[in-house]
């Protein structure tokens, strides 16, 4: 070049990082008890509507994002799941957890009987810090002197934004507070391994290198 008097060519140069594209499996565990004020609920709401939107509209083409919904009391509402997690619900009055009606002793000496619901708390025993199939290892029965539970059902995985805004948009604050039952089915609506779910709300294997659990 230089020999023909050419010392320097401008060379136009672009550049473009690129970051591999994943799926998304977000569980929001949300916080529905009576300890939440009217004003937190609406900014809870307000955030967890903001974060949907967010997070979907950044998804890339090929990949799929999806949200389970988790409200938590002292309890989860499993809705028609409840009988997979937990087992059925026999007729009559019982001692032991699985009648329609459950007899037990308070710590202040009385006999109490409480109804049913389709609400389920966490698992004891080996499985209680597991993500084992309920089929093993079901969560436990949840019964109330009102014969309800947290009006709020768990949303499992879903791509369906209306569906996902719907759930968080008609949350009601109610009841105690049991963290430790939220979090556990925050992880239980993304495990492979809790076989409970059906169809487009099964999560993906754990070893899916391209799909990220949040």
């Amino acid at each position: 070049m230089r020999l023909a008097g050419v010392n320097s060519v401008r060379v136009p140069v672009s550049a473009q990082a690129l970051k591999q594209a994943k799926n998304l499996e977000v569980a929001l565990v949300l916080d529905v008890t009576s300890s939440m004020s009217e004003t937190e609920m609406d900014t809870l709401q307000q955030a967890a509507t903001d974060l949907v939107a967010t997070v979907m509209q950044g998804a890339g083409e090929g990949v799929t994002t999806r949200f389970a919904i988790v409200p938590y009391a002292d309890a989860v509402n499993l809705g028609d799941y409840a009988e997979l997690a937990r087992g059925p619900i026999s007729s009559g009055t019982c001692t032991t957890p699985g009648c329609e009606k459950y007899t037990f002793l308070t710590d202040s000496r009385s006999y109490k009987t409480y109804s049913s619901t389709s609400c389920v708390t966490e698992r004891i025993g080996d499985d209680a810090y597991t993500d084992d199939s309920v089929d093993s290892a079901p969560v436990g029965y949840f019964y109330d002197f009102r014969s309800v539970c947290t009006g709020n059902e768990i949303l499992p995985l879903t791509d369906d934004t209306e569906a996902i805004e719907e759930a968080i948009e008609t949350l009601k604050t109610g009841r105690y507070t049991a963290g430790h039952i939220g979090i556990g089915w925050g992880w239980y609506t993304l495990s492979p391994n809790i076989g409970l779910w059906s169809g487009n709300s099964v999560p993906g294997a754990y070893d899916d290198s391209l799909t990220s659990k949040v």
